[in-house]
């Protein structure tokens, strides 16, 4: 009798186990976009002759899942790491604050435009950020973060970071949850090989001399699913100049299995669930 109790228990267990399971595959959250922007203001000083301006532009496609907002909107502050935006419990609270804090920016940069008005010198702030959906695969969602900003010299400088969500755990991806354990060097092998088939004139000057520094160079967590691999990004100053703006590099499915997570791979991203 005890034996079939034990029996009854497991079955039991098992069957609520994957009900769970299944109820919550059932609760992934299917992502609507809608494009909110948070703050877009120009404030100019001086005259036509000699003026001076300072503008932000920011704007998130907002998913219309508050836990998932909430990350979204962090990533497009004016002032990172402000407490008040951690302690901001919906959407609303955030959004406020990020538009209080696009304000107080525009009020700093025009003190500065005031300076360069007054010892006659030229300058000019720009600062852009945005958030756009890119796609949502079951429990995997992929946004392109873009930033660009600009204090004054030759050029700005801009980035676009795909980040990689998983809904289910509601975390963004970092590469240590992409790559296979003990697999980092035989990926970092593939991306160095890769950079000097695909780049050979910047991997020649830009390629770092020392395997410490190669990680740091090239092991990054912004990757972008493909329909036949992934593609890793990296920004300017990273592997080659400016002018040569975001360095791309691609690696095939065939190149990465086993080395990267089978469900990020285009076989798994396209089969049906």
């Amino acid at each position: 009798m005890n034996a079939l109790k034990t029996c009854l228990g497991s079955l039991i267990a098992a069957s609520l186990l994957c009900s769970t399971v299944a109820q919550a595959q059932t609760q992934l959250p299917v992502l609507m976009p809608k494009l909110v922007t948070v703050a877009s203001e120009r404030s100019c000083l001086g005259n036509k002759d000699a003026e001076l301006c300072a503008r932000i532009h920011v704007d998130v496609e907002t998913s219309g899942q508050d836990w998932l907002d909430l990350k979204l909107l962090t990533l497009v502050a004016p002032v990172e790491n402000d407490p008040r935006l951690q302690a901001a419990s919906t959407p609303k609270q955030a959004l406020a604050l990020l538009r209080e804090q696009a304000s107080q920016w525009l009020t700093e940069q025009r003190s500065e435009l005031q300076d360069a008005l007054d010892e006659d010198y030229f300058t000019g702030y720009e600062q852009y950020a945005q958030v756009r959906f890119v796609w949502q695969r079951g429990a995997l969602a992929v946004f392109a973060h873009s930033q660009y900003s600009y204090s004054g010299g030759a050029h700005g400088m801009g980035l676009t970071h795909y980040r990689l969500l998983d809904l289910a755990s509601q975390r963004w991806l970092q590469l240590d949850d992409i790559v296979l354990p003990s697999q980092q060097n035989a990926l970092l092998d593939l991306l160095i090989e890769s950079y000097r088939e695909q780049h050979p004139e910047l991997a020649e000057s830009w390629l770092a001399s020392t395997r410490k520094e190669q990680v740091e160079q090239l092991l990054t967590d912004n990757i972008l699913p493909l329909a036949d691999g992934l593609q890793f990004n990296y920004a300017p100053y990273v592997l080659g100049s400016y002018a040569d703006g975001q360095v791309e590099l691609k690696l095939t499915q065939q190149q990465l299995r086993g080395l990267v997570r089978a469900d990020l791979m285009p076989a798994a991203l396209t089969s049906g669930d």
